[in-house]
C-alpha cells in the first residue's frame, strides 16, 4: 500500500489524494466513453481506500512551562483540516480520522503566548506535549496569572466533575444560545428545577420554601411577604456568569434546604476592554395593539417606583375613625386615584449597556464590569375564573388582566489580583414596578339565582432589591493553604400603595350597576383602599481557612469556617374603607362609575363617601433572625480514584417575632441548635466516568410570614392567607408555632464525560421529611382561605437524567460535516412523593393518617434543547422545549379537592448572526404552541385533569399568555 501511495506521488505531485480525487471525478462524468468512466469512477473508489487507510490521529496535552499543570479549556486549531477543540479538565486533547501528512497546530489560551508546532500523521498516532509559556514571564521575572475561566460549557462542565458534591450547572457561553432574559429563565434549563409564576425556583419538584438561594456568596432576601422565596426575575440573564444547583449537602453550604442550594455567580474581573449596547423589541400575542386598562401613573413609575403620588397623604391621623371631625378633611386630602383610563398597549422594549475594563499592572490585575439594563413591557389578556361550592359550580367569571411592568437593573463588579489574592467588590441593584387592573365580570346567565357582578381590583407595587458582597480569597504561592472570606449585605424594599377594590352589582339587566358601600365598610372588595410596606436587610459574614497535605499516599483537604446572619424584617399594612350614611343621596352615589364614584365633590361630607380606619392589630409585625453556623469539612484522595468528603454543621439560630393578637402583644421565638453531618464520596472508574454517593441532614425553618399573626385576603384570587399564629380551624383557636422541618438526604450519580464539552449523568434520590410544614386549604371559609401547618412525615424520591452531547458523531454515517455545528442537551427527572398528616389534624375531624403528594412536587419534568452553532458564518440557532408535571398548589384536606397546577408546554426558537465581528442581529419566539396556563380542582383525587360531561375535574382558572417574538439588535463598540 505504501509503495503505491509513491507511485501516486510521483504521477500527481503534489496534489492531495482529496483533490486528485475531485479532478478525477469532474474528469469521469464529463466523458462519454462509458468503460473509461466506470473505470476512473472504480480508481476513485480506490483512492478513497488509500486514503482511509492513512486517516490517524492527533493526541495531545498541554501544560505550563513553569509548574509542569495541565491547562484545561486551552484553544487547539488544526489549521489544514479547519478543525478546533478544547483540552478537557486533564489538559488533554484530541483530533480523529485526519489523513496522513503535516499540519500546524496553533495553540491559545489567554494570558499565555500561542505557540505553533508542526505535526507529522503517519502510520502511528503521534502524541503531542505543548508547554505554553505566561505573557508575563519576560517581564523581569514578573507572571501575570490568567484568571480563571468559569462561564464557558467546558468550564461549566469540568467544574460540575471536579465538585465534590451533585451539582447541575449552567454558563453564560449556554445562556446566551437562548433568547433567556432573566434567571428564572435560565434556571429552568437544569434537570429537576421547575419554575412557578415565571420567578419562583422548585428544584426536585419541592416548592420554593425548601430551596436557599445565594447571590455569589452571600443570602439573597425573600422578595415576598407571605412565603420564603426569592423572585429570580430580578437578575438579567446578561448578568449571570454561571449558575449552579447544588443537590446534595455538605458542611460548607447552607443547612436550610431539601431541595437545592442555588448559587448563582455574577460575572468577575473581565479578560479583556470591551462595550456593548444592546435594544430589543417585542410582540405579545393577543396583548401587544390590544386595548389595555390603567390608572394615573406617577412621574417616575417608568423607573420602577411610585414618587409617594399614591402614598397616604401627609396629616392623615394615626387612626382614622369616621366619626371624628377631622375625618371628613382628612377624606378630601387621598388623590382619586380610581379613575380609569384606556389605551393601546405597544410592543415591550428592552435597553442595555455594559462594559468592561480591565488594568494589568507590575504586580496586579484590577478590573470592572458595569452594566444597566431597562425593560418596559406590558401584557393584557383574558382569564377565565371558576368558584365552587364544595364540589358544585358557584360562579363563573371573565378577568382582563392588565399590567404594565418597568425595571431598571444594575451591576457592578470591581476587583483586584495580585500575587495570590483576589478581593472582589460585587453590587447588584434592582428596582422594579408593576401596575395592574384587574376587571372582573362575572358570567351572568338569567335563570341563575346570582347577581350580575362587577369587580375592580387596581393596585401598584413596587421592589428594591440591593444585593453587595466584598470578597476575598488570598492562597501561598503553592495553593496549600487557602482563607476565603465574605461580607454581605441585602436591603429589600417592597411598597404596595393604594391597592384599591370595589364590587358592582345588578340583579338584572334592567336595574343598573351599584355598590354596595354600607356604613361601617368593607376593604376586602367595596371601596377598600390598603397601603403595605415590607422591609428586610440581612448582614451577613463568612470565611473558610483550608490546607491541603499528603499522608503517605493520601491527599487531605482541611476545611473550617463559620458563616454568620443576622436579618431583621417590618411588616406593617394600613387599610380604610369608604362609608356612608343610607339616605337618598347614598342611592344616588353608589351608582356612579368607577371614574366618578370617590371623585373629590363626592366624598369628605356628611352625606357623601367618609373614610373609615379598617385596619387590625395583627397587620404590623416586626422580626428579626440569628444564624451562627460553623463547620469542619475533611476532603480525603485516598488514591486517583476514591474521594471521600466528611464534614459536620452546627446551626444555632434564633427566630423572634414581635406582634399583637386580639390587642395583645405577643413575642414568640424559636430557638434551636442543631448538629448537621454529611458526607459525599466519589469512585472515579476512568477519568471520564466516575459515581457518587452522597447522604446528609438539612432543615426547613418556618418563614416569618408563615406564623405571623396576620390575615389578608386577595380579591384577585377570592382567597384569604392566615398565619399558622392567627386563629383559624387548621391552627386552631388560640393558632399555632410552626416546628422546624428536619430532611434527611440520600443522592447516588453516576457521572460519564465523554469529552469536555459532553456529559451523561444518571442519578436518584431519597429524602424524609419529619414535621414538613405545608400550605392548606380551609374548606368550612365562605371564600377560599389558606394557612400554614406542620404534617407529621413525607418522602420524596425520584431519579434524574442529564445529556449535553455533541452530534458530531453522526458524520461519519450520512458522510456530511455539518453535524459538527449541532449540539444536544436534554434532561428530565421522575418523582414520586407522599406526605401524611397523621394525627396532626384530629381535632378537625380529619382522617388520621391523611395522605397526599408533596404541595408544589411535580411528578416530572423534562427539558431539552437543539444548538446550532456555524462558526465560519457567524451564526447560532437554538430550538428548546421544557415542561413540568401537574403539581399541587394547594393542599385539600380529607375529600376536599386539591388544587393542581397543569402542565404547560413551552417550546421556544432562537437565532442570531453577527455582523462585520461587532453587530449582532437576534431574532426569537417563545411559548411557540400558545400553550395554556391552567388551575383545576382535582376532585376525583387522580392528580390528573380529566375532564368529563358530568365535570368531574373543575377548572378554577385558565389563560393563554400567548406567543412572544422578539427583534433585537446588540453592537460590540
Amino acid at each position: 500500500m505504501h509503495n503505491n501511495y509513491i507511485t501516486y506521488r510521483k504521477r500527481f505531485g503534489n496534489l492531495s489524494p482529496f483533490r486528485t480525487a475531485l479532478v478525477l471525478r469532474n474528469f469521469a462524468v464529463k466523458h462519454k466513453n462509458r468503460t473509461m468512466r466506470s473505470f476512473i469512477l472504480l480508481v476513485i473508489f480506490y483512492l478513497g481506500l488509500v486514503v482511509a487507510s492513512f486517516a490517524g490521529t492527533i493526541k495531545g496535552s498541554v501544560i505550563d512551562a513553569k509548574d509542569a499543570s495541565n491547562l484545561s479549556g486551552v484553544i487547539v486549531i488544526l489549521e489544514k483540516q479547519n478543525k478546533t477543540t478544547v483540552t478537557d479538565g486533564n489538559g488533554v486533547f484530541e483530533f480523529k480520522d485526519i489523513p496522513n501528512g503535516t499540519y500546524k497546530i496553533t495553540v491559545r489560551y489567554i494570558s499565555y503566548k500561542a505557540q505553533t508546532i508542526l505535526v507529522n500523521v503517519s502510520d502511528n498516532t503521534p502524541s503531542v506535549l505543548v508547554k505554553l509559556v505566561g505573557e508575563g514571564n519576560e517581564l523581569k521575572g514578573v507572571t501575570l496569572k490568567s484568571s480563571k475561566i468559569t462561564h464557558t460549557e467546558m468550564a461549566v462542565i469540568s467544574e460540575v466533575k471536579k465538585n465534590s458534591v451533585t451539582v447541575s450547572a449552567v454558563g453564560a457561553a449556554q445562556i446566551s444560545k437562548s433568547m433567556d432574559r432573566n434567571a428564572a429563565d435560565v434556571v429552568k434549563r437544569i434537570p429537576g428545577v421547575t419554575v412557578q409564576d415565571d420567578k419562583f425556583i422548585m428544584v426536585r419538584g419541592l416548592m420554593d420554601r425548601y430551596n436557599s438561594t445565594w447571590l455569589n456568596d452571600a443570602a439573597a432576601p425573600s422578595s415576598e411577604i407571605d412565603k420564603k422565596a426569592f423572585s429570580f426575575d430580578v437578575i438579567p440573564s446578561g448578568a449571570i456568569d454561571r449558575l449552579l444547583v447544588f443537590k446534595t449537602p455538605s458542611a460548607d453550604l447552607p443547612g436550610d434546604f431539601a431541595g437545592g442550594m442555588v448559587k448563582v455567580y455574577t460575572s468577575s474581573i473581565p479578560e479583556k476592554n470591551g462595550m456593548t449596547f444592546g435594544m430589543q423589541t417585542s410582540y405579545r400575542q393577543n396583548s401587544t395593539g390590544t386595548t389595555i386598562n390603567y390608572n394615573d401613573c406617577s412621574s417616575t413609575d417608568f423607573l420602577g417606583y411610585d414618587n409617594g403620588q399614591r402614598a397616604i397623604p401627609a396629616g392623615t391621623p394615626a387612626f382614622l375613625d369616621k366619626s371624628n371631625n377631622n375625618a371628613l378633611e382628612a377624606t378630601k386630602r387621598f388623590r382619586n386615584n380610581w379613575v380609569l383610563n384606556q389605551g393601546t398597549l405597544g410592543l415591550d422594549q428592552r435597553i442595555n449597556f455594559s462594559v468592561a475594563r480591565v488594568w494589568k499592572m507590575k504586580k496586579m490585575k484590577v478590573g470592572t464590569i458595569g452594566s444597566v439594563s431597562y425593560t418596559k413591557t406590558g401584557t393584557n389578556y383574558s382569564m377565565l375564573r371558576q368558584d365552587f361550592d364544595s364540589l358544585n359550580y358557584n360562579f363563573s367569571y371573565t378577568d382582563k388582566v392588565s399590567n404594565l411592568r418597568n425595571s431598571v437593573n444594575v451591576m457592578w463588579n470591581t476587583g483586584v489580583s495580585f500575587r495570590n489574592s483576589r478581593i472582589e467588590f460585587k453590587n447588584l441593584l434592582s428596582q422594579t414596578g408593576r401596575a395592574s387592573v384587574n376587571f372582573r365580570n362575572n358570567n351572568y346567565i338569567p335563570q341563575d339565582s346570582f347577581s350580575r357582578e362587577m369587580v375592580y381590583n387596581m393596585g401598584y407595587e413596587s421592589i428594591r432589591n440591593y444585593m453587595g458582597q466584598l470578597n476575598g480569597t488570598h492562597a501561598t504561592k503553592d495553593g496549600n493553604t487557602k482563607y476565603v472570606w465574605s461580607l454581605g449585605y441585602a436591603d429589600m424594599f417592597r411598597n404596595m400603595p393604594d391597592l384599591m377594590r370595589i364590587t358592582y352589582r345588578s340583579p338584572s339587566s334592567a336595574v343598573p350597576f351599584a355598590t354596595s358601600i354600607s356604613t361601617d365598610g368593607d376593604e376586602s372588595r367595596n371601596g377598600g383602599r390598603i397601603f403595605s410596606q415590607l422591609k428586610e436587610k440581612t448582614y451577613s459574614f463568612s470565611h473558610q481557612f483550608s490546607k491541603k497535605f499528603l499522608i503517605k499516599k493520601t491527599s487531605i483537604d482541611l476545611a473550617l469556617g463559620n458563616y454568620f446572619e443576622f436579618k431583621d424584617r417590618s411588616y406593617n399594612l394600613r387599610s380604610f374603607a369608604y362609608t356612608i350614611k343610607p339616605g337618598a343621596q347614598s342611592v344616588q352615589l353608589q351608582k356612579l362609575g368607577i371614574n366618578d364614584i370617590f371623585n373629590l365633590r363626592n366624598v369628605g361630607e356628611s352625606t357623601s363617601f367618609v373614610l373609615n380606619e379598617k385596619t387590625h392589630d395583627y397587620d404590623t409585625y416586626t422580626a428579626t433572625n440569628k444564624l451562627i453556623a460553623s463547620f469542619f469539612n475533611a476532603t480525603m484522595q485516598f488514591n486517583p480514584k476514591l474521594k471521600i468528603v466528611a464534614g459536620i454543621r452546627n446551626e444555632i439560630a434564633d427566630q423572634a417575632l414581635q406582634a399583637s393578637v386580639n390587642f395583645n402583644k405577643i413575642s414568640p421565638s424559636i430557638n434551636t441548635n442543631y448538629i448537621l453531618p454529611s458526607v459525599n464520596a466519589s469512585y472515579n472508574f476512568t477519568d471520564k466516568q466516575l459515581l457518587r454517593v452522597a447522604y446528609g441532614k438539612t432543615l426547613n425553618r418556618p418563614e416569618f410570614r408563615e406564623w405571623a399573626p396576620i390575615f389578608f385576603y386577595d380579591l384577585d384570587n377570592r382567597a384569604g392567607t392566615y398565619g399558622s399564629l392567627y386563629g383559624n380551624p387548621i391552627a386552631g383557636p388560640n393558632g399555632q408555632v410552626l416546628k422546624i422541618a428536619q430532611i434527611q438526604n440520600y443522592d447516588i450519580r453516576y457521572e460519564w464525560y465523554p469529552s469536555a464539552t459532553e456529559m451523561v449523568q444518571v442519578g436518584a434520590f431519597y429524602k424524609t421529611f419529619q414535621d414538613p410544614i405545608q400550605n392548606v386549604m380551609i374548606s368550612n371559609a365562605a371564600d377560599l382561605a389558606y394557612t400554614f401547618t406542620n404534617a407529621k412525615t413525607a418522602k420524596a424520591y425520584g431519579i434524574e437524567i442529564d445529556i449535553r452531547k455533541n452530534l458530531d458523531v453522526l458524520n461519519k454515517i450520512v458522510a456530511t460535516s455539518w453535524w459538527d455545528k449541532l449540539s444536544f442537551i436534554a434532561n428530565a427527572s421522575f418523582i414520586k412523593s407522599e406526605l401524611n398528616f397523621g394525627n396532626t389534624l384530629n381535632y378537625m375531624g380529619i382522617t388520621p393518617n391523611y395522605t397526599t403528594r408533596l404541595q408544589g412536587q411535580s411528578p416530572y419534568t423534562f427539558n431539552t434543547g437543539l444548538y446550532y452553532t456555524n462558526e465560519e458564518k457567524v451564526i447560532r440557532s437554538s430550538l428548546l422545549y421544557n415542561v413540568a408535571g401537574p403539581r399541587i398548589s394547594l393542599i385539600g384536606l380529607d375529600r376536599t379537592a386539591s388544587m393542581i397546577e397543569m402542565p404547560f408546554h413551552s417550546l421556544d426558537f432562537s437565532i442570531d448572526k453577527t455582523f462585520k465581528k461587532r453587530y449582532i442581529l437576534s431574532f426569537g419566539v417563545q411559548n411557540l404552541l400558545n400553550s395554556t396556563m391552567r388551575f383545576v380542582y382535582d376532585t376525583d383525587f387522580n392528580n390528573k385533569y380529566e375532564y368529563k360531561n358530568d365535570g368531574i375535574d373543575k377548572v378554577v382558572r385558565e389563560y393563554k399568555p400567548g406567543s412572544y417574538i422578539s427583534l433585537g439588535l446588540k453592537v460590540k463598540i
